[in-house]
C-alpha cells in the first residue's frame, strides 16, 4: 500500500510533438519523482532554472499542469459560445482581480455573471457562428480518427486516465470517511485557512494549524450549503469547522502512514527556515526551496546523516509491524481487490482496443439501414422547428415509423442486411484464423485466471516454511550477503549442510507440525464458498477459452479437411432426391419445408426392399473408403502438422478424424472399455454380391437411381435374370475356395487367431462388467501401503531422481526397517485382507458370479446328432 501510495502523485505534464509519431510518456513523466535516500542526496545536483527564450524566439507552448497528454495533430474543435465569453472573461479577471486565481468558486461566480450579462442577440451570433464552425469540423474529425496517428494516440492517453483512475482509487482508500462518529486523521503539517477579509485582506481569526497525524473525531457533515464538516481535534485545537477544500487532507488513522527516508525528515525540519531564506533572497519559493534544501543535506557530515538514517529506520520498523497488523483486516483486503479488478478491468478493454482493432464491424440490420437513412431527415426537420428531442425519443419515434413501414417496401433493406451478414461473416472467419485473434484469447485468458486467483484465494492458508528455509531464516545474518558460491543462498546451503543432527531434528519437526496444521487449514478452507466460487470461475475461463479456441482451430485448419462422408444409407437417398428435385437457383428452403421433407423420404425409404437398401449401404461404404483415403492424404500435409503444434500449445483437444469416436462414447459413458477388433488383411476375400447387385453395377451406367434400377429389376423374365444368377453362384464358389486357401495361410491364421482373441476379451470386458460391479476390491499390500505413504515426500526431498530410482530406494528401505515400525503396517493389511477374502467368499455364493462363469466359459463345438 505504501508503493501504492506513492504512485498517486502526478506526473509530469506531456505533450505529443506533431513531428514524430505517438510514444508513450516515460516512466519520469507518468509518476512521481522519487524521494531521495541518504545515498542519493550526496549526489544531488542543485536545481537548473528553465531556459528563457532568446528575443524574438516564440516560447513553447505551455502544457496542461496536470500533465494530460496533448494531441496538436488533431483538427482544434471550436468553442461553444459558453466557452468563448468565459475564455475571454477568465483573462480579464485574473487581471483585474488576481486573488480569484486562487478561488475556484469565486472565479466560477463571476464567469457564470458574465455569461448571464451576454445579450441573448450575441448568444444566438455567437451559436450560428459555432455551428457553421461544427459543419466543417466533424468531417475533418471523422477523417482524423481514422488515422494511425490517433489511434496510436488514443492508447497513451487511455494509458494516462487509466493511471489516473488507480491514483484516484487509492487517495480514495487512504482518505478518512467523513461521517459522524469517525475518527480522522491529519495527512500533513498545514494551516487550516478560511479566506482572507475582502476589505482589509488580513488573515481570517478562524484559522487553526494542524500537525501530521493528529486525530479527530468528525461530529457533523453537511452542516451549511458549502458542505462543510465539524470536527473535534481535541487538546487546544478543539471543536473547529472543516472546510470542504481541506476533506482530501484528511487520512483514515486505520492505514498506517508511510514512514519518511532520512533526507525527508531533515528537509520538514528545515523547510519553514530555508522558505524564508528564499523569499528574503528574492527566490522563487516553488523552484529554488528544494535546490536549498539539498544544499544542507550536502553540507551535513556523514555522522549528521546517519543520524536521520538511524531515525527512518527506526520508523520504517514501527511501520512494518503496523503494516503487517494491517493486512490481515478486511479493509485491506477489500481494497486490494478492487485494484486487482480494475486493473483486470483496464487490460480487458485495451486488449480488446488493440488487439480486435482491426476486426471487421458487425454488420448493419434491416432496421439499422433505415435507421441511418431517415435520422438525417428528421434531425433537418426538428431544427426547423426549434424542436428537441432526447436520444430515447428519437429511438422511439425511428421504430413506430419502421413498424407503419410494408413489408414489400422493407424487402430492399432485408436484401442489403443479409449480403452485408454474409460479407461480414466471411471476413470475420478470416480475421480469426489470423494470430492476433488467438493471442487476444490467450491473453483474455490470463488476465481473468489471475484476477480469479488474486481475488478467491486471497485468504487460503499460505504453505509453511520448508525445514532448510527456516534454517536459512535463522542463520541469514551469519553468512555474507549476496548472489553466487560462498555468498548468500550458496553459503546457507554449505552452513545447512554441516548443520548439527539435533539442530536438524528440532526444525524437522516445527516443519513438520506447521505442515500438519497448514493441511488442515487447507481441507478447511476448500470446504469454504471462496474456494467453490474460485473453481466455478476457473472452470468458467477456462471453459469460454476451451470453446473459442476450437472455432478458430475449426476455422483455421480443419474446415480444409476433407468433408464427412454421409452417415447411413438413408443419408445418400435423401441427398439423391433432394438432388432430383433441386428448388430453382436463388430459391432457398425453410427449415419446416425441409423437415416435412424428410417426414415424406423416411416413409419412402420404409418402402423399399432390403435388396435396394443393401445397395444403399454399399454406396456408403464406397464413399467412407475414399473419404478414409483422402482423410490419409491430408494428415500427411504440413496444415495437419501444423494443426497438430497448435493444439498441443494451446493444451485443447485434438481431432482425430478417423476415429469412430461416436460409437466409442456409446459404449465407454458407462464405463466399459472398448475392445477394438483386428483390422482385416489386404488378401481377406471379398464376399461375392448377389444377383440384383450384379445387375445394379451394369445399370448404373445408364442411370443412378436404384428406385428405377429395381423396377427393371422386376420387369425381367426368368431367363433374364438367369445370367445374373449364375454369375453370382460362379462368384460364391471362387469365394469359398478363397476362403479355404486364406484360412490355411499364414496370414490368415494369425488374422484368426487375433480374431479370436479379440471377440474372447470382449466377451470378458462385456461380463466383467455386466456382473462385477458389486464385486469386492482386493486391498492392497503393507509393502504398497508404506509405497504410496512414501513416495510423495521422498520425491520432494530427492528431486533429481526418477521414480523407479525412488520406489527402488523405499523398497530397500522396507527391507531394512525392523519388524516393530512394520507390524503396524501389516497388521492393518492382513485385517482388510481378511475382510476382502470373507466378502469375496460371500460373493461367489450369488448369482451375478454365477453368471459370469457361465458368459465366459469357453463354448465347445456342437456335437453332431448320431445316426438311429
Amino acid at each position: 500500500l505504501a508503493q501504492a501510495a506513492v504512485a498517486s502523485g502526478h506526473g509530469a505534464p506531456f505533450v505529443l510533438p506533431s513531428s514524430q509519431p505517438a510514444v508513450r510518456p516515460s516512466a519520469a513523466q507518468r509518476t512521481k519523482r522519487p524521494r531521495p535516500t541518504q545515498k542519493m542526496a550526496s549526489e544531488m545536483p542543485p536545481a537548473v532554472a528553465a531556459p528563457v527564450p532568446a528575443e524574438g524566439e516564440a516560447a513553447a507552448k505551455k502544457p496542461s499542469a496536470r500533465g494530460r497528454p496533448k494531441d496538436d495533430q488533431a483538427p482544434p474543435k471550436p468553442k461553444n459560445p459558453f466557452q468563448k465569453v468565459t475564455g475571454e472573461a477568465r483573462a480579464r479577471l485574473k487581471a483585474e482581480k488576481p486573488e480569484l486565481a486562487t478561488d475556484l468558486k469565486a472565479m466560477g461566480l463571476a464567469l457564470k455573471a458574465a455569461w448571464e450579462n451576454t445579450p441573448e442577440a450575441e448568444k444566438e451570433r455567437m451559436q450560428k457562428e459555432y455551428e457553421k464552425e461544427m459543419e466543417i469540423w466533424k468531417p475533418k474529425w471523422a477523417a482524423y480518427k481514422e488515422t494511425d496517428h490517433y489511434k496510436k494516440f488514443f492508447e497513451i492517453k487511455q494509458d494516462w486516465m487509466d493511471i489516473k483512475s488507480k491514483k484516484k482509487l487509492i487517495k480514495s482508500h487512504m482518505r478518512g470517511k467523513l461521517e459522524p462518529g469517525n475518527t480522522i486523521r491529519s495527512g500533513g503539517k498545514f494551516t487550516h485557512a478560511w479566506p482572507a477579509d475582502p476589505v482589509t485582506e488580513a488573515p481570517s481569526p478562524n484559522n487553526y494549524d494542524l500537525t501530521v497525524g493528529q486525530l479527530g473525531k468528525v461530529l457533523e457533515v453537511k452542516i451549511d450549503e458549502d458542505g462543510n464538516a465539524k470536527v473535534d481535534w481535541g487538546g487546544e485545537t478543539g471543536v473547529r469547522v472543516l472546510l470542504k477544500k481541506y476533506f482530501g487532507k484528511v487520512e483514515d488513522p486505520d492505514i498506517p502512514k508511510r514512514p519518511k527516508s532520512g533526507y525527508m525528515i531533515h528537509a520538514a525540519e528545515i523547510r519553514e527556515k530555508v522558505v524564508k531564506e528564499v523569499e528574503a533572497a528574492g527566490g522563487n519559493p516553488l523552484k529554488d526551496v528544494g535546490a536549498k534544501i539539498a544544499e544542507y543535506w550536502n553540507e551535513l557530515s556523514e555522522a549528521g546523516k546517519a543520524q536521520y538514517g538511524e531515525r527512518a529506520a527506526q520508523m520504517k520498523e514501527k511501520f512494518d509491524k503496523e503494516f503487517a497488523v494491517y493486512r490481515g483486516t478486511q479493509k485491506y483486503k477489500d481494497f486490494e481487490n478492487k485494484k486487482v479488478v480494475m486493473d483486470s478491468t483496464q487490460k480487458l478493454k485495451k486488449l480488446t482496443r488493440t488487439k480486435l482493432a482491426d476486426a471487421p464491424k458487425k454488420a448493419k440490420s434491416a432496421f439499422a439501414l433505415y435507421r441511418g437513412e431517415v435520422m438525417p431527415k428528421i434531425l433537418e426537420e426538428n431544427k426547423e422547428k426549434g424542436v428537441t428531442m432526447t436520444t430515447g425519443e428519437l429511438g422511439k419515434k425511428i421504430g413506430e415509423m419502421w413498424a407503419a413501414v410494408p413489408e414489400e417496401d422493407k424487402v430492399p433493406y432485408n436484401e442489403k442486411a443479409e449480403k452485408l451478414k454474409a460479407e461480414y461473416e466471411s471476413n470475420h472467419k478470416g480475421f480469426k484464423k489470423t494470430g492476433t485473434y488467438l493471442s487476444f484469447l490467450e491473453e483474455r485468458q490470463k488476465v481473468k485466471i489471475r484476477q480469479n486467483r488474486l481475488v478467491n484465494l486471497r485468504d487460503m492458508p499460505k504453505k509453511p516454511k520448508s525445514v532448510f528455509a527456516m534454517f536459512a531464516a535463522e542463520h541469514k545474518a551469519e553468512v555474507p550477503a549476496g548472489k553466487g558460491e560462498g555468498k548468500g543462498t550458496s553459503a546457507l546451503k554449505t552452513l545447512f549442510a554441516s548443520a548439527p543432527e539435533d539442530e536438524k531434528a528440532k526444525l524437522e519437526e516445527k516443519a513438520k507440525e506447521a505442515l500438519g496444521k497448514w493441511k488442515e487449514e487447507v481441507e478447511t478452507y476448500k470446504a469454504g464458498e471462496k474456494y467453490q466460487e474460485f473453481q466455478k470461475t476457473e472452470k468458467k475461463v477456462k471453459q469460454e477459452f476451451m470453446n473459442e479456441a476450437m472455432k478458430v482451430m475449426t476455422i483455421k485448419f480443419l474446415n480444409a479437411a476433407p468433408p464427412q462422408p454421409p452417415k447411413s444409407p438413408f443419408s445418400i437417398y435423401v441427398a439423391e432426391k433432394r438432388q432430383a428435385t433441386a428448388a430453382p437457383d436463388g430459391e432457398k428452403k425453410s427449415k419446416e419445408a425441409k423437415r416435412e421433407e424428410v417426414v415424406k423420404f423416411q416413409e419412402e425409404w420404409k418402402k423399399l426392399d432390403k435388396e435396394v437398401k443393401a445397395e444403399f449401404d454399399a454406396r456408403k461404404k464406397e464413399k467412407l473408403k475414399e473419404w478414409q483415403e483422402e482423410v490419409k492424404a491430408f494428415c500427411e500435409q504440413e496444415l495437419w502438422k501444423e494443426y497438430l503444434a497448435e493444439a498441443k500449445r494451446l493444451k485443447v483437444p485434438i481431432k482425430h478424424l478417423l476415429s469412430n469416436k461416436k460409437n466409442a462414447i456409446k459404449r465407454l459413458k458407462n464405463g466399459m472399455r472398448v475392445v477394438a477388433l483386428p483390422d482385416k488383411p489386404e488378401d481377406f476375400p471379398s464376399r461375392p454380391p448377389s444377383s440384383f447387385k450384379l445387375f445394379c453395377r451394369e445399370k448404373k451406367q445408364e442411370t443412378s437411381d436404384l428406385e428405377k434400377i429395381r423396377e427393371m429389376w422386376n420387369e425381367l423374365t426368368a431367363e433374364a435374370k438367369q445370367k445374373y444368377v449364375d454369375e453370382e453362384a460362379e462368384l460364391r464358389t471362387k469365394y469359398e475356395q478363397d476362403m479355404k486357401a486364406f484360412r490355411t495361410s499364414d496370414d490368415g491364421r494369425a488374422y484368426i487367431k487375433s480374431l479370436n482373441q479379440a471377440l474372447r476379451s470382449k466377451r470378458l470386458v462385456k461380463a466383467k462388467f455386466t456382473y462385477l460391479k458389486e464385486m469386492p476390491k482386493k486391498p492392497p499390500s503393507a509393502l504398497k501401503v508404506y509405497l504410496e505413504k512414501s513416495f510423495k515426500a521422498e520425491q520432494k526431498a530427492k528431486p533429481e531422481m526418477k521414480g523407479f530410482e525412488i520406489r527402488k530406494v523405499l523398497q530397500d528401505r522396507w527391507l531394512a526397517m525392523p519388524e516393530e515400525e512394520k507390524k503396524p503396517l501389516e497388521e492393518a493389511a492382513e485385517a482388510k485382507m481378511k475382510e476382502y477374502e470373507e466378502a469375496m467368499k460371500a460373493f461367489k455364493d450369488s448369482e451375478n458370479w454365477k453368471n459370469f462363469q457361465k458368459a465366459v466359459k469357453p463354448k465347445g463345438k456342437a456335437k453332431g446328432k448320431g445316426k438311429g
